[in-house]
């Protein structure tokens, strides 16, 4: 494939297509493949312009009372640094990345990649009613 013809697939007809699907879909291609880390990559987003825009007051679901706005802050914080560090390849690169690839290195990545995943989850199920209040 030439440079002319690349161009044209991914600088026009990919965002295109994509962008048509949304409009019509809701979603794209891209978001049925990639589904968890789409997921990651935009509640990400919402949580940072939820903390940004102090949006929501949430309630500390153990004691039932709400949260204050440093307590809030501190809480999407750790919360949104579960989803960034959630991507075993991602983190992998940010803490690996000036050394040659390390089996041990990417399964330890892996590893913790999983648990934090799993910990921002957890927080999702937990919170998930306070979403939309």
């Amino acid at each position: 494939m030439n440079r002319i013809e690349s161009f044209f697939k991914y600088e026009l007809y990919y965002p295109v297509k994509y962008g048509l699907q949304r409009m019509f879909r809701g979603y794209d291609d891209t978001e049925v493949f990639d589904f968890n880390l789409v997921f990651i990559k935009k509640f990400t987003k919402i949580l940072t312009k939820i903390k940004d825009d102090n949006i929501f007051i949430f309630r500390n679901v153990d004691t039932g009372e709400y949260m204050s706005d440093e307590e809030q802050e501190k809480f999407l914080n750790h919360w949104i640094d579960l989803l960034k560090n959630s991507d075993g390849n991602e983190l992998y690169k940010h803490e690996f990345q000036d050394e040659k690839y390390n089996f041990k290195n990417d399964c330890q990545c892996c590893d913790e990649a999983t648990q934090n995943r799993h910990a921002a989850l957890e927080l999702f199920v937990k919170y998930f009613d306070q979403l939309w209040e």
